[in-house]
């Protein structure tokens, strides 16, 4: 399956790669991504929600003090806005494919971390 990718990111910190498939710039205040990650470090966003929901792989996400393990592609976990979390393949080296939707879209400037207040 292909996919027309309009921005394809890379996280400065962790190890993640963000390809945008609907961003802020669409104006349908939602965003879609496909997020290939071996590991996030903590953030947070101020005005989105996301939800994570696994395509292949395997994924520890921690949001909150609540931990999550996704297995199974179509599992899924919701993130409120405020909520610190972070992700980690259960693969070694090999990325796990998440795909990310985000109310409103998310944009970089809504991207924080705890350690930088």
């Amino acid at each position: 399956m292909t996919y027309q990718f309009r921005n394809v990111l890379k996280a400065v910190r962790g190890e993640e790669t963000i390809s945008e498939v609907v961003t802020a710039k669409d104006n349908l205040d939602t965003g879609v991504a496909f997020a290939d990650i071996i590991y996030s470090v903590p953030h947070y966003h101020l005005k989105t929600i996301e939800t994570y929901h696994l395509v292949s792989g395997k994924l520890r996400i921690w949001v909150g003090t609540e931990t999550y393990v996704l297995k199974k592609p179509g599992q899924c976990v919701l993130i409120p806005k405020g909520a610190v979390h972070r992700a980690e393949s259960l693969e070694a080296g090999k990325p796990a494919r998440v795909l990310v939707t985000s109310i409103p879209a998310w944009t970089p400037e809504d991207y924080h971390y705890p350690t930088d207040e």
